[in-house]
């Protein structure tokens, strides 16, 4: 039996109160509603206003779970069921108090309906029982393992029952303005420019947030977004938004004294740059193709020129920051020979201008990185022949294409994977997680009986070496028919204004809470906070208090003297 309670953190220097943080994003969110999605603007722009059950820490382990809207968790040895105690003074946005029912509604109505990682749990769900108010219990068929590294805000956002209930999420008016339990209340989204949340002033952890509020600037072209950094326009920066090739202009800067800062931080676990087939093409149907592309992009180059080296080539399905990862499978590396004798023996013959056939590269136009990367690529694969259109899109947009529509050649994503291959990892091969509505899942339409089989065996089993052996299994298949080019994995820097905030790297998708680790330096504060302007200016306002009382006295002893005479 496993029991996780009540954590507190530690931070190096103790925090001060107030401010306004400007966090910079790279494309607007398509809606605010982070029960269907795993979009990561979406849950950049809701992380504080929203919550889950836990904090995970970048350790990941049970015991650094820190608490949100839920106490304490228990776990039945078997993992078949999950106990978890709530809090009690947490209330909605709106001043309903908040209940197990919502959790239980969000869980049975929303995440394993529409979510990309829960809903892989749908089959094996059991039933959520709320013994009272304040209990919650998550009963499965099977052992389920990895349902405790699904329970923070990315993979388990509650909804309120009482906004939500009856109502198609992909509709409801309030996946444009969310009410919830969090730190920070939504105040504004001005499309395409920003959205604004700001203080929740009746957050049942009292202590947070630190910060007045934050502003989710919207800057899509990354010229315009480099700009903003060098004049200090805006305050935080994180990775997917940063111009990675402009990586040494920032360093340069940092080291130059002028206030500007990067966190640098190895993903863990890890972020992959996944390059899917579309499999209903024709083309892609042929594994010769596939594996000529392969061995026709050079992704050590890639890394170093797209990402100016802040990661490393890609290698498995299974990241190498994972402990479940097997580096000894099928490696196609960089061999322009072995891809030019692979087409040809597929029949795709040169022709006008040594081209053989032209194919689309798809990336979201906010990751500069990538769609570096993809140009990169059109490149190389020129050289044996293949014609390739970089083609960039908005993040709703390309989404749309490759999720919704299958109307690509190979879709270019970047997919964080947690701690457990079943919450992101099974989503993108499983055969079940073929949809035509539903987002980063499996784009490429790939369907093997066998790997089905090792997830649903390595989610089921209960020891690490059980588990491992069917991961590598799966990744030594996947690798072989290669439905998919795992491009790189990153490195993840974050970029903010040193001499204006203090930040702390502390958290497992630390992007989403900049109102906790995050705060305004004393010495650049210009407005205090409400909540601590007493403690900003004790020492003006007893001074003021003191002059008062003598001027008080003063006067007092004089008008009694005037009045002797």
């Amino acid at each position: 039996m496993i029991v996780v309670s009540l954590l507190g953190i530690v931070v190096s220097e103790a925090p001060t109160y107030g401010g306004t943080l400007i966090y910079c994003i790279e494309s607007d969110p398509p809606h605010l509603n982070p029960s269907i999605t795993t979009h990561t603007t979406v849950r950049v722009c809701v992380g504080a206003i929203y919550e889950g059950l836990f904090i995970y820490k970048q350790t990941y382990k049970e015991e650094d779970m820190i608490p949100a809207l839920a106490e304490s968790m228990t776990v039945s040895s078997d993992s078949k069921t999950y106990t978890f105690k709530l809090v009690r003074n947490a209330t909605w946005h709106d001043g309903v108090p908040f209940t197990s029912a919502d959790v239980k509604f969000t869980y049975e109505q929303l995440l394993v309906k529409y979510h990309p990682r829960q809903s892989r749990f749908a089959s094996i769900l059991d039933a959520v029982e709320t013994p009272d108010n304040y209990t919650v219990v998550f009963k499965w068929k099977v052992s389920n393992f990895a349902f405790r590294y699904t329970l923070s805000i990315d993979n388990f956002p509650v909804l309120p029952l009482h906004l939500w209930n009856g109502t198609d999420p992909l509709q409801n008016p309030y996946a444009s303005k969310p009410v919830g339990t969090g730190p920070m209340k939504f105040k504004e989204w001005n499309k395409g420019q920003y959205v604004e949340v700001e203080r929740n002033g009746d957050y049942h952890y009292s202590v947070y947030p630190y910060l007045d509020r934050i502003i989710y600037k919207i800057l899509p072209d990354p010229e315009t977004r480099t700009e903003a950094i060098l004049k200090g326009e805006v305050d935080y920066v994180w990775w997917w938004a940063i111009p990675y090739y402009n990586l040494p202009l920032f360093e340069e800067e940092e080291a130059k004294g002028t206030g500007l800062g990067i966190s640098r931080v190895d993903a863990e676990p890890p972020v992959v740059a996944i390059h899917f087939f579309n499999l209903q093409r024709p083309i892609f149907q042929d594994i010769r193709v596939r594996q000529a592309i392969a061995y026709a992009i050079n992704e050590t180059y890639i890394v170093d020129k797209a990402l100016h080296g802040w990661g490393y080539p890609g290698t498995s399905c299974i990241g190498i920051g994972s402990p479940y990862h097997n580096p000894n499978v099928t490696r196609y590396d960089y061999n322009v020979t072995k891809a030019n004798e692979l087409l040809d023996a597929a029949g795709y013959t040169r022709g006008a201008g040594g081209v053989r056939f032209t194919i689309s590269v798809m990336e979201e136009v906010g990751k500069a990185h990538y769609v570096k990367a993809a140009q990169i690529m059109a490149e190389q694969l020129a050289q044996v022949g293949i014609k390739v259109q970089v083609i960039a899109l908005d993040s709703t947009t390309e989404a749309e294409y490759i999720y919704m529509r299958r109307d690509f050649d190979i879709g270019g994503v970047c997919l964080t994977y947690a701690p457990d291959p079943e919450i992101a990892v099974a989503r993108c091969w499983v055969s079940s997680m073929i949809y035509p509505y539903k987002y980063y899942t499996n784009a490429a339409t790939y369907n093997n009986s066998r790997v089905d089989e090792l997830f649903d065996l390595a989610a089921r089993a209960t020891t690490f070496e059980e588990r491992k052996a069917y991961y590598d299994e799966v990744q030594e298949i996947i690798a072989e028919e290669l439905p998919a080019i795992i491009l790189f994995e990153e490195k993840l820097p974050t970029l903010y204004r040193k001499d204006k905030f203090h930040y702390e790297t502390q958290y497992h998708v630390d992007y989403v809470y900049p109102w906790r680790n995050v705060w305004m330096l004393a010495s650049a504060q210009q407005t205090p906070s409400n909540q601590n302007w007493l403690t900003q200016y004790q020492w003006v306002i007893v001074g003021a208090v003191v002059i008062i009382v003598v001027v008080g006295m003063y006067a007092w002893i004089a008008k009694k003297k005037i009045r002797k005479k």
